[in-house]
């Protein structure tokens, strides 16, 4: 009896196991953020990178209206670490920043948020072009150049971008409405 009881527990043990380590690693609750969001419908690519150590993300280019950004996000499935999240403009000067931890300030359509750092918004200018990334580290899965978004009447979404220094961008042509990572952030139409 005691024999079936060890090896009952053991099996109980190993699915336990099975179960905790196989599993994605999912968003907490969600909390959805205010405003609008870049990624407010998207197809995740099937195939993604967990090898690479440098910033990825979407060139965008704002349309007609300035846009107030609150929060700036990424994919939270296989998130293990902590994530520096930037907008560069087009000189590749830092517009805002957030550090994405384990404890998100939002959590919607399974993409993580988090609060601006030292600001409650910045401020994207129309007609110019900025870069939204998230440094990504080696264990650290992300998806690939086919996650498609919708278009969106208040800026273009030029295409993928990759960089390791955030100084020397590579951008993947032929991606629009693509989006590495994915990255996102939350606006609002300045009035």
């Amino acid at each position: 009896m005691k024999k079936l009881l060890a090896v009952g527990l053991a099996l109980c043990s190993a699915l336990f196991l099975f179960i905790a380590c196989g599993k994605e690693r999912e968003p907490t609750a969600e909390k959805r953020p205010e405003g609008m969001t870049m990624l407010s419908s998207y197809q995740l690519d099937t195939s993604g990178v967990d090898d690479y150590e440098g910033y990825v993300g979407v060139k965008i280019t704002v349309g007609e209206s300035d846009l107030n950004v609150t929060m700036l996000g990424r994919i939270g499935l296989h998130m293990q670490k902590d994530h520096e999240l930037v907008i560069l403009n087009e000189t590749k000067a830092v517009v805002a920043s957030a550090t994405l931890t384990a404890a998100p300030d939002a959590v919607w359509n399974k993409i993580v948020y988090a609060e601006l750092k030292g600001t409650d918004s910045a401020v994207l200018e129309a007609g110019i072009s900025y870069y939204i990334l998230s440094k990504e580290a080696k264990g650290d899965f992300w998806y690939g150049e086919e996650t498609a978004t919708a278009a969106n009447p208040y800026f273009s979404i030029d295409g993928v971008v990759m960089t390791k220094d955030l100084y020397d961008v590579s951008f993947m042509k032929n991606t629009q409405n693509c989006v590495l990572g994915p990255v996102d952030f939350v606006f609002s139409v300045a009035a």
